[in-house]
């Protein structure tokens, strides 16, 4: 099937779901990844199933806000987090990703101010479970690491004993650490 013109259909299959969508719509957005994906210049690059289907390798958990954008040219927040970044910084986090890998081109500063401000949140939460784990454990005999990928949403924890008892856990958790790993 000709993807050349721009009213026709298409089905975009995502994680087995399917999603309509109307190929002028994804166009209109030349240099996002579907939008690139779908111009005429690529045809030949795709390879329908079933005629008019495609098959998008991804998560579906954010695919409907992503083809919603697509439609609107608005990006709306799952519920989730609709009411601020901050009430799921990790799932935000990972819309955000999603977001970037879709190449949307969200410009709006308020958008970009709740971004930073949902990182920051996240730095702050991981500083202060990284505290509360420490003083947790500070008579126990093993050294606690956090490490948080913020593109992918994970929080890593590594715990190793320590052969010297006497060490103070002070001395090995400062917030220079903590600043270089998130």
């Amino acid at each position: 099937m000709s993807v050349t013109c721009d009213s026709d259909d298409i089905v975009l299959i995502v994680e087995g779901k399917r999603y309509p969508a109307k190929i002028f719509q994804l166009r209109s957005y030349p240099h996002s990844m579907l939008g690139a994906m779908f111009q005429e210049r690529n045809e030949e690059l795709l390879h329908p199933v079933n005629g008019n289907e495609y098959i998008i390798d991804r998560d579906d958990f954010f695919f409907r806000h992503i083809l919603d954008f697509y439609k609107n040219g608005e990006l709306i927040f799952p519920e989730a987090i609709s009411d601020s970044p901050q009430s799921n910084p990790m799932l935000f986090a990972r819309f955000m990703y999603e977001v970037d890998y879709y190449l949307l081109p969200v410009h709006d500063s308020q958008m970009q101010n709740s971004i930073q401000q949902g990182l920051a949140n996240i730095s702050v939460i991981v500083h202060l479970i990284h505290l509360i784990i420490n003083d947790a454990v500070s008579k126990l005999v093993i050294k606690v690491n956090i490490c948080v990928d913020h593109n992918l949403g994970h929080i890593r924890i590594h715990i190793e004993p320590i052969r010297d008892s006497s060490v103070s856990y002070s001395s090995l958790f400062k917030e220079e650490y903590m600043a270089k790993t998130i």
